[in-house]
């Protein structure tokens, strides 16, 4: 899961792209997409098998190997255990957790992820911030009917 989300994060979108054409990351995509989907694969990992479970997520998502509506069942699920844990995880997971929900997802249990986060702010580091932003950034330009910031002043 992290030598996946590893290769989105270094990665411009060409070289995202030339990286998804790979044979070896293909398998592992695959191999990815599997576990996301067994409900038992984490277990053995405990309490960390979420947080496991929301970087093979991001890495499927960066890369293109999903889309939102894809991995919306392993969503639920990881918000479902959060939730179960008291939402005691690192703030990372949290904000990825946020980053990675679709826009207006009625999660029975997703609003409560902005108050744990604005109660674990100072916890954040500049990535997670930075995602955070970015689910921000698409919240705005849906309610814009997709337009940009520039185009929405206008």
């Amino acid at each position: 899961a992290e030598a996946l989300y590893s290769i989105a994060k270094r990665s411009t979108a060409r070289t995202r792209k030339e990286w998804a054409a790979d044979a070896g990351v293909q398998k592992l995509a695959d191999k990815l997409r599997k576990v996301v989907r067994d409900r038992e694969s984490l277990t053995s990992l405990g309490k960390e098998g979420v947080d496991v479970l929301l970087v093979a997520l991001d890495g499927l998502r960066r890369m293109g190997f999903q889309e939102a509506d894809d991995q919306k069942e392993a969503l639920d699920r990881a918000t479902l255990l959060l939730v179960a844990d008291k939402w005691d995880h690192p703030v990372k997971s949290l904000a990825r957790l946020f980053w990675l929900l679709p826009k207006g997802s009625p999660g029975d249990f997703s609003c409560l992820l902005p108050a744990q986060l604005r109660a674990r702010a100072a916890d954040l580091d500049g990535p997670d911030v930075a995602l955070l932003v970015a689910t921000m950034r698409r919240g705005e330009e849906a309610k814009n009917g997709g337009a940009s910031r520039g185009e929405a002043a206008a």
